[in-house]
């Protein structure tokens, strides 16, 4: 069989959002990025991609068919279209409690049944789930929110970034500022003012890192996904 023949035409993947600059890659080469998202207590998989041929990054997502989904404020109410909040889920799939955790089971699973995920998303009119970040990597600068993921898909669109991580740190005038961790391609003569300068582009102000921090490799779990609680502990030492 040809190399062609052997070529994916689909990738599925799962953890955290991807850069839309490898979504893209991927679909010059003709491959279809499938970006489901989910939770272990609501039955793994909650939401996936749109239909193919949907213009979408892979933080986009509609319900599937066992979940129900909503976007809820701090108070617990129902949020609309464009509002970001926290996405609450439901369904026949949902775990019935943790084990001998009766307090963690009340905090994470409503008397109405919802589980509250930890993801901060937003839905659109039609429908489209866009999950942006996790709660709690969410920090605020100036009285703004600021979701990381948002500042790493900036850094990610540079030619030589690998690898970026941006979280929260305090700030004596913002209350809280980002510092980037970020692992540059080998050659890479790139400066952390280039870096900065490079957000300041594609974010407002507020957004843009205070700290760039390069590193040889960022910590990571046995399936890739970057640890940011080890990115915090390597910053308190």
């Amino acid at each position: 069989m040809t190399e062609a023949r052997l070529r994916p035409f689909v990738a599925a993947v799962g953890g955290s959002p991807l850069p839309r600059t490898l979504v893209d890659q991927r679909a010059a080469k003709g491959v279809t990025v499938m970006a489901d998202s989910g939770a272990t207590e609501a039955g793994s998989t909650v939401l996936t991609m749109p239909p193919r041929g949907s213009d979408s990054t892979s933080a986009i997502s509609v319900p599937v068919v066992h979940a129900q989904c909503s976007v809820r404020d701090l108070d617990g109410s129902e949020l609309p279209a464009g509002r970001i909040g926290e996405l609450w889920v439901r369904g026949p799939l949902l775990m019935q409690g943790y084990w001998n955790k009766p307090e963690g089971t009340a905090q994470a699973i409503t008397p109405e049944g919802w589980f509250r995920t930890g993801d901060a998303a937003q839905v659109d009119e039609d429908g489209i789930f866009h999950i942006v970040d996790r709660w709690k990597d969410m920090y605020i600068s100036g009285g703004e929110n600021v979701y990381p993921a948002e500042v790493e898909s900036a850094l990610y669109q540079h030619p030589d970034v690998v690898l970026a991580s941006v979280v929260g740190v305090p700030h004596e005038r913002w209350g809280e500022t980002g510092r980037a961790f970020v692992v540059l391609s080998r050659r890479s003569t790139t400066t952390a003012e280039e870096l900065r300068t490079w957000c300041r582009e594609r974010l407002a102000a507020y957004k843009v890192p205070t700290d760039v921090e390069f590193l040889d490799d960022l910590p990571r779990n046995a399936t890739g996904k970057i640890l940011k609680k080890e990115l915090r502990t390597v910053m308190s030492r």
